[in-house]
């Protein structure tokens, strides 16, 4: 027939998809419920086989892979009844039961004969296969002309005798596709495999008989070859197990970019799992590659795995195996490579212990389909320290079904009856809404007002009226980049309020026309729209215990206005900008004993002493200080007073040379990151230095 002529039929030609993971579920209770019977006397057998499988399938990734396909999913729930819910637990002895099942099983348990006595023995088709597989690979290919195909047979066959002759390769061609269960013909004129495992299963079998094995190492670092390298290994006779995993090593270890060394020594060490006998030498110098690696640590070791493909998912370990660090770590990792496989790897994790561990899960969501990601991991969740972002209407949409979660991100342009059912359903304790044009006013707070304690808006331009802001008993606000225009009185009717920081930049010149009640604990500032903003009023807040106030070369604070500080005998923590500080001892400021916690940032000139700051400042535990000093000129600086500050980290950048004067006296434990051209330091320091020339 030729293409197309269905639809001159009357047809409609549609083409199957892949099943996702819903579609597979489906599918195995459609399939034991035919293969089993309704009847209430097999509902207790079929339900066990059903479920079995199903936990199977969420725990195996290989067989979850060839789940994808309708008849391999058939083939799976067939195989998985065959045994009596026991399938074999080694990869390679799955596919090779598989293998089986379709080309002989299949066909003889069905008593379907050959067409016209045509028939050839299973080794013969797993020949031809592999060398049809093997073709495939090595020119990078997952589909053939029917053309090509019949002329590799055509020079098969000679070599295999009682088969067929020559000349009837193209009906060696046509058995293979209608009997064997692994070749399909996507269009009338060409042949692929029925799933990419199978190709890659077969090819890797051949390229072992065919002592091809330096070819397949060759390739190891494409990831399209990854099954290849791992199944000739399993493949391979111990000698050439340990040649093909030594091989992969050493190109790891030769290996000019970190991401093509980590995938190979990670393939290596995956590798292991098909490699029953293996000389205890190549097995110990695999494992200890992959320990440098193995688990991640951080974000940073997270997104170095991530980049070497999904191999590294065989290798993470279980909750049970980690710390709270590398739980995290390796939460990172599975979202970031994404797939089905990740998607079992965040389940195991739900019900982790560790808040911050529980929130790298959560932060998965927008990679994973939102529905099920919901149903399957974050219903029934706890959220206690987590934070959850929402940023597409299926997620808001979902949250109903999550319960209650402690604070909730929505970001996005979602009009207030979207977001209104979210929030009752939640009722969320933390509130933020980020770059949101779709609201007016602050009537939506009135859904979550019984539990809201803290709220956030960000870059919410259409937002004109504050006056429900009081709906809630709201104890710490955040506004950042927010328009100036509407009226803020309202907040002075916030009772409960103790921190707010209002990081957009605002009309005030003194802090008397801040609309703020009494009792305020923390207050942040961003930089004023004035040219020289002043602290009068700043007593308004006596009970201040944090204080940060922005500033930049437009806004500078006068240092003469940070004597009003005085006024707040609770305040242990200040962040302050300060700008064309030509030496500490300008501030002229009475101590501050009271201050524990100091984060600096000033433009310093040509001198600098640390101990005029100890004067102002005689208890500070904890120092965090950023000098710029832009001059060609040497910054003399000078560091011993830091020795009595248990914390102090200080970046000095310098556009010029710095010399240092006192470094010798510091601790271990002090650090100073020095940015400049020079850096004149005539004994080696006990204290941390980094220095970037």
């Amino acid at each position: 027939m030729s293409e197309g002529w269905l639809t001159r039929r009357d047809f409609t030609e549609l083409n199957l998809l892949p099943m996702n993971q819903q579609d597979v579920e489906a599918f195995v209770g459609r399939w034991h419920q035919a293969a089993f019977g309704e009847s209430a006397e097999a509902a207790p057998e079929r339900d066990r086989y059903r479920e079995r499988l199903l936990d199977t399938l969420r725990r195996k990734r290989d067989l979850a892979r060839l789940a994808t396909n309708p008849l391999m999913c058939a083939m799976i729930c067939a195989l998985h009844r065959d045994r009596r819910t026991y399938l074999p637990e080694s990869r390679m002895e799955l596919y090779g039961a598989a293998l089986t099942m379709l080309l002989v099983r299949r066909d003889k348990e069905r008593d379907v004969g050959a067409p016209e006595g045509f028939d050839i023995p299973e080794d013969a088709q797993r020949q031809l296969l592999q060398e049809l597989a093997w073709w495939l690979i090595r020119n990078g290919q997952t589909e053939a002309e029917q053309d090509k195909v019949v002329r590799l047979i055509e020079r098969l066959l000679p070599a295999m005798s009682g088969v067929a002759a020559p000349d009837r390769a193209r009906d060696v061609l046509r058995h293979l596709l209608r009997r064997s269960g692994l070749l399909r013909e996507p269009t009338p004129q060409t042949a692929d495999f029925v799933h990419r495992t199978f190709q890659d299963y077969l090819g890797a079998k051949a390229a072992v008989e065919a002592q091809d094995l330096p070819q397949v190492a060759e390739h190891a670092a494409d990831p399209q070859w990854e099954d290849v390298v791992r199944m000739a290994v399993g493949h391979g006779r111990p000698e050439e197990r340990a040649m093909l995993i030594s091989s992969l090593l050493e190109r790891g270890d030769a290996a000019p970019h970190d991401e093509i060394r980590t995938r190979l020594h990670l393939l290596a060490a995956a590798s292991l799992e098909h490699a029953t006998m293996l000389a205890p030498a190549v097995r110990r110098a695999a494992e200890e590659r992959a320990a440098l690696l193995l688990p991640p640590r951080d974000s940073e070791a997270a997104e170095k795995l991530a980049g070497a493909g999904p191999v590294v998912l065989d290798l993470l370990p279980g909750p049970d195996q980690l710390d709270d660090r590398e739980a995290a770590a390796t939460v990172e990792t599975a979202a970031r490579i994404g797939g089905e496989h990740a998607f079992q790897i965040l389940r195991q994790f739900r019900d982790h212990p560790d808040a911050f561990v529980r929130k790298k899960v959560v932060d998965a969501w927008s990679s994973f389909d939102d529905q099920r990601f919901v149903d399957e991991i974050l219903s029934g969740m706890e959220m206690t320290g987590v934070h959850l972002t929402v940023s597409t209407e299926s997620q808001l949409s979902a949250l109903g079904r999550i319960g209650r979660v402690m604070a909730l991100e929505i970001n996005g342009s979602f009009a207030e009856d979207l977001m209104m059912p979210g929030l009752l359903a939640t009722e969320p304790s933390e509130l933020r809404l980020v770059s949101n044009d779709s609201f007016r006013d602050l009537r939506i707070l009135v859904s979550c007002a019984p539990r809201l304690r803290s709220l956030r808006l960000q870059d919410c331009g259409s937002l004109k009226d504050y006056s429900h802001i009081s709906d809630a008993n709201i104890e710490h606000l955040q506004l950042e980049k927010m328009p100036v225009g509407p009226d803020m009185s309202p907040l002075a009717g916030l009772q409960g309020l103790t921190s707010i920081a209002i990081n957009s930049r605002q009309p005030w010149g003194q802090l008397t026309k801040l609309p703020l009640p009494s009792q305020l604990r923390t207050l942040t500032l961003g930089p004023s729209t004035l040219s020289a903003p002043i602290l009068d009023g700043i007593e308004r807040w006596p009970r201040l215990t944090t204080l940060h106030l922005a500033a930049d070369v437009r806004t500078p604070f006068a240092t003469a206005e940070l004597r009003k500080l005085v006024a707040l005998p609770e305040l242990i923590d200040l962040d302050i900008d300060l700008t064309q500080l030509s030496g500490l001892a300008e501030l002229h400021l009475p101590p501050l004993p009271q201050i524990r916690s100091l984060r600096l940032t000033a433009e310093v000139q040509n001198r600098m002493d640390f101990g005029e700051l100890r004067d102002v400042f005689p208890n500070l535990t904890t120092l965090s200080a950023q000098m710029e000093h832009h001059s060609s000129m040497t910054l003399e600086a000078e560091v011993s007073a830091l020795r009595t500050i248990p914390h102090s980290s200080v970046t000095i950048s310098s556009s010029g040379s710095v010399r240092l004067t006192g470094e010798n006296e510091l601790p271990g434990e002090s650090q100073v990151r020095i940015h400049s051209r020079t850096i004149p330091v005539t004994k080696k320091p006990r204290f941390r230095l980094w220095k970037s020339l």
